[in-house]
């Protein structure tokens, strides 16, 4: 057990939610490589971060050039663009938070947030 105290603001809550994910997804994990070990041959040979960043930018150019100039391809452009950029200024390490209406761009905002941080903190650690 972790001696510190977590930091001012942090939900209890929210990190039991992610230890309890990890432990369901490790004993997955375990099982299908008990009863399926040629499938688990398949798991380990990923792309590398820059990789996938690349292949999302790539993406989301193409999806960005063919998309209709609608209100709302607008404000999904916005957030995509907010969450690059504010991510890209900060170096605090916090929790960051993407919030916007139904189909407003959260998922591939958020995708791009963690990658950003993925690769700042390969960089940086």
């Amino acid at each position: 057990m972790p001696k510190d105290k977590p930091p001012q603001g942090a939900d209890p809550a929210f990190w039991i939610r992610m230890l309890f994910s990890c432990l369901v997804d490790a004993d997955f994990l375990d099982t299908e490589s008990f009863f399926e070990p040629d499938k688990t041959t398949l798991r380990g040979n990923y792309p590398t971060p820059e990789d996938l960043l690349q292949h999302f930018t790539d993406f989301m150019e193409k999806k960005t050039a063919e998309a209709k100039s609608t209100h709302v391809n607008r404000l999904r452009a916005n957030i995509l663009d907010d969450a690059g950029i504010a991510k890209a200024k900060d170096k605090s390490g916090i929790l960051y938070l993407v919030s916007s209406h139904r189909r407003g761009g959260k998922t591939l905002s958020s995708w791009l947030l963690r990658c950003i941080i993925l690769l700042r903190t390969r960089k940086d650690g």
